[in-house]
Order: C-alpha cells, then structure tokens, then sequence
C-alpha cells in the first residue's frame, strides 16, 4: 500500500475552490432564511433523528458532510408544506410533464447522469461535460480540469457507488421562472488516490475509499438542435469528504 499525507491537503484545496458555487450557496442561505421566519429550527430536533437513523442503516449519509448551510437546508426542508416554494414548483414541473416523479427523477438520476456526470469530472473528460453542463459551472470545472492537467495530478476515475441522493430545497427564479431549480444533495463513493502521469501515488491511498458529498442545482432547459427538455447541471459544489469505512 501506497499512502501520502498530504491526501486531507489536496481535497481541502479542492473542496475550497469547488465551494464558490454562487447559485448554490444563494439558494441555502435564502432557504436558511425561510427557516427562521417559519420557525422551522423547532423541528431541528426531529431532523437530526431522522439522520441518524440513516446513518445507521447507510453507514455514510448527508449530515455527515460537515456542511453548515446543507444542514439547516435539512433542517427547514422538514418543515415545508406543499403550500411553499417545493410545492408550487413541483406544480410547474408537472406543466413541463405532467407525469414528473420526484421520487422516480431521483432514481433516474442515481442510474444515469450522476454516474456519468462524476465519472466525466473525475477523468477530466470535458467533452462529456460539456453535454450535460453550461455557462459558469461548466467553466469552473473546465478549468479546475485544466489546472489538474497543468500540476500533473490524476484523479482515480472509478465511481463505485451513489446513494442518498435527496432533493435538499427547490427555487424559482426570475428568467428561468417556468423551469425551477432543484437542489440534489448525493454521496459518492470513490477512491481517495491521486497519481502523476508515471502513475505514482502522489496523494491519498490506493485501497482507501472516500465517502464524498456533492451538491448538484439542476434545471431543465430548452435544446433547440433537438427540440426538447433537458435536464442540465446549473451549478455544482464539492459539500464535504470523509473516508469511508
């Protein structure tokens, strides 16, 4: 076995950069916010529960991020009611297709474009994420691939597993006002090992897994080479990482 110490270093760089993700970061401070005018910090209690009984049976799960607003965003997503933001959009989902399923997208998602999507960012194939990204986020993780390609750092491509994906907060807004955003909190599995283009292990382990929360804003948006609905990735955040055992 191959260990480096500096692996802890490496993702607290990553994870710092990848945390400047304006959309996201506005949509949980606002949700924080609907939080305190609703009084949903008294059911914070009966959050905090919930995850735990998760944890016990997922051994990792989204609280275990360490993130503070994914936190309260949970914290005040047990407290909605189909009368706020969730619900009416939800109801302008269902216009765009009326058989919309939150808890079947979800499924999708895990399946199909989570795993291509972390798949891509991880062997920096930009191509592929051009398919299912745009605009700034695109341009983020663009160029966070490039400076991988320039300090001569490869990530482990391997995605091994996705759970716990949950639509953590909803958001309309102004231009894209008839296509919300949804807010999908998800932990992946992969491997905690960065190699040089020798393929020396220049930080983390060859045989250590990561335990690693992202936050994905998705909209769907309008393709006009295919005349069709699309679900993109609007925005994306590195939330935390922890190994997992």
């Amino acid at each position: 076995m191959v260990l480096v110490k500096t692996a802890a270093e490496v993702w607290e760089k990553l994870q710092a950069r990848l945390r400047q993700s304006q959309l996201i970061q506005d949509i949980l401070a606002g949700t924080e916010a609907v939080g305190k005018t609703t009084g949903a910090d008294k059911v914070v209690r009966r959050a905090r529960e919930k995850v735990s009984d998760r944890v016990e049976d997922a051994k990792e799960t989204w609280e275990t991020s360490q993130h503070p607003l994914v936190y309260q965003a949970s914290s005040v997503w047990d407290s909605m009611t189909a009368e706020t933001e969730a619900g009416a959009a939800q109801r302008l989902l269902r216009r765009l297709d009326p058989y919309f399923d939150v808890e079947e997208w979800k499924a999708d998602l895990v399946q199909h474009l989570l795993p291509e999507v972390m798949g891509a960012w991880l062997r920096g194939d930009a191509d592929t994420l051009r398919q299912w990204l745009s605009g700034a986020v695109l341009s983020k993780l663009l160029a966070e691939v490039e400076a991988r390609k320039k300090a001569d750092r490869i990530m482990d491509p391997h995605v091994l597993d996705i759970r716990n994906a949950d639509v953590i907060a909803y958001k309309i807004e102004g231009e894209h006002a008839a296509n919300p955003v949804l807010l999908v909190l998800f932990m992946v599995q992969q491997i905690d090992c960065v190699r040089n283009s020798k393929g020396e292990v220049v930080a983390g382990s060859e045989d250590r897994i990561a335990a690693c929360h992202y936050i994905f804003a998705m909209r769907r948006e309008y393709e006009e080479a295919n005349q069709e609905l699309r679900w993109r990735v609007a925005d994306f955040m590195l939330a935390g990482q922890s190994e997992f055992h």
